[in-house]
């Protein structure tokens, strides 16, 4: 607390403080007396060596710039180590959850959940995991908005290729009521998919209020994922038996539950199907950030079109239509193969159950027509904007969605 701080910031007191250092509240004089908070991080280890979470957060933090991603704005040494200056936060999305008298409503959930995703989809972009997704991570401006933060476990991931095998990982990492079942089972080669598992944690403990696995050993997590998701089998996903950890320890063989018996009884299907998509045993069956457009409420890089329309039951969401300024480089095979697997769950499962909840956040997103790169890009957005904007209008649509992958951007 007594370390040097530039003339610039006037402390005004202690926040918190963490395994990795202390967090405190400052005024920025010469940003309009603008409220700050600073966080004081030791550059070496207890064993007097360079600590490589901070050179990693720093890093990760200089190359982030998205709405949902905390900004650094300053950094400065000190006696310590260095300093790290971040917009203050007066929330976090624990708080909220911990806060029995102001319960989140539902569309606060989807909208949080949405900006969750939109921050993930622009790391995964970078090819940067996260690895501690969790309430207390994720922070809350005084204007509602959330953001991802605290990166000190961040690493960037390659993908396998022929040349070159998969990057082998620590499977210490993440809170362990929010840990993929693959690092518990001690898998060291792993991807982004273990953010999304997370993600949907965080999303099913926003939608029942308290957290969906909460063991206190890893032991018990796995029991408890286990017991709620089933038994994994080699079927759905063929490398589980090859995990180092799989075969240590054996339990009860379990059907699963069914997440309808899980959830309150006013959760939608359309909300239960966003939980099964994220909380999978499989990585590579699990959705990624982008792909959680075409099945709830959140596009970013897809227009969806709708032809059959049923009144909202909760009568609160509104149908916007959502474009995401940066461009995306997925292949046309891998665009085929998402299209082709949402078309056939539209019409056999998803058909009656999917609702077209797309939330255009005004305050962050800027909607350019000028960048759509062709012509029939912009073709596409004339026939889609009349119906948006009827949808919004009327409040009372709710869709089953096709979906026509034609505002990628290329």
């Amino acid at each position: 607390m007594d370390d040097y701080m530039p003339s610039r910031y006037q402390l005004l007191g202690r926040i918190g403080e963490g395994v990795h250092g202390v967090v405190v509240k400052a005024r920025d004089l010469q940003c309009d007396d603008k409220m700050v908070a600073i966080k004081k991080l030791s550059l070496r280890t207890k064993f007097g060596v360079v600590s490589l979470n901070t050179v990693r957060e720093i890093r990760a933090l200089q190359h982030c710039r998205c709405d949902n991603v905390l900004e650094l704005l300053d950094m400065y040494p000190d006696l310590a180590g260095i300093s790290l200056v971040f917009e203050y936060m007066p929330h976090t999305l624990y708080s909220k959850l911990k806060d029995e008298e102001n319960p989140l409503s539902r569309a606060t959930v989807r909208r949080y959940t949405g900006m969750l995703l939109k921050g993930l989809a622009y790391l995964h972009g970078l090819r940067l995991m996260h690895r501690d997704i969790k309430p207390a991570n994720l922070l809350i401006d005084r204007h509602d908005v959330l953001k991802i933060a605290d990166f000190g476990l961040a690493r960037i991931y390659t993908e396998p290729s022929g040349q070159q095998p998969a990057k082998t990982y620590s499977p210490q990492v993440a809170t362990r009521w929010y840990r993929a079942p693959e690092i518990l089972w001690g898998c060291q080669r792993y991807g982004p998919s273990i953010d999304l598992w997370a993600s949907g944690a965080v999303y099913a403990e926003m939608l029942r209020g308290v957290p969906l696995f909460a063991g206190a050993t890893d032991i018990e997590q796995l029991a408890l994922v286990v017991r709620t998701l089933g038994t994994p089998n080699q079927k759905d996903w063929p490398e589980v038996r090859s995990l180092p950890d799989y075969n240590k320890i054996r339990f009860p063989n379990s059907r699963g539950e069914r997440w309808e018996d899980i959830f309150p009884s006013c959760t939608t299907r359309d909300e239960i199907s966003l939980v099964d998509g994220l909380v999978r045993y499989n990585p590579a069956k699990r959705l990624t950030a982008e792909e959680v457009g075409f099945l709830t409420f959140c596009v970013f890089r897809f227009a969806i079109v709708s032809f059959l329309f049923f009144k909202h039951p909760c009568g609160d969401s509104l149908c916007r239509l959502h474009f995401h300024p940066n461009p995306t480089t997925r292949s046309t095979e891998t665009d085929r193969c998402i299209v082709g697997g949402i078309l056939k769950s539209c019409f056999s499962r998803y058909l009656p159950a999917l609702i077209l909840q797309l939330q255009y956040f005004s305050e962050h997103c800027t909607f350019r027509p000028s960048s759509f790169r062709s012509p029939s890009h912009q073709f596409t957005f004339i026939c889609l904007f009349p119906l948006s904007l009827f949808s919004f209008i009327g409040q009372t649509i709710r869709p089953s969605c096709f979906v026509l992958n034609s505002l990628t951007y290329r």
